[in-house]
Order: structure tokens, then sequence, then C-alpha cells
């Protein structure tokens, strides 16, 4: 099978709010530090990988901040 002719582009889900929390975590695009320090040399599938960590780290702290636990207590 022959290589594809281009690879996906697959974009950062950096919202350019960078601050992490206790957790090592991003508070904008819920990565961790060596998700981040790794996306530059990700390949587009890792990057996928990454994004969808972030998505359900997200979605985790989402439900977290609605039932009403603060985020520290993880």
């Amino acid at each position: 099978m022959s290589e594809p002719l281009y690879e996906p582009i697959v974009q950062s889900p950096c919202i350019g709010v960078c601050h992490l929390d206790a957790r090592q975590l991003c508070s904008g695009c819920h990565r961790r530090i060596d998700e981040i320090a790794e996306w530059s040399h990700a390949s587009p599938a890792r990057r996928m990988e990454i994004r969808r960590a972030a998505a359900q780290r997200a979605f985790a702290d989402a439900s977290l901040v609605e039932s009403g636990q603060a985020l520290s207590e993880k």
C-alpha cells in the first residue's frame, strides 16, 4: 500500500488561556504539560489521541463544576 500524499492537519486545542493548575493541566485546553511539550513533533494520529484525552478531561472537569465539586478536590 502506498503512503498517503498528505497527512491530515490536526489543529492545536490551545485557546490562548495558558495556566497550569496543581494537576499540571492547562486550564484552557486541558492538556497535560507533557502533551503540550510533545505537540510540536507528534504525528497526526498522536495529536488526535491528545485532543481526545484533553476533551475527556474537559468534560470531566465541567461535570465536577456542575455537580458543585471543586476541581481542587480531585
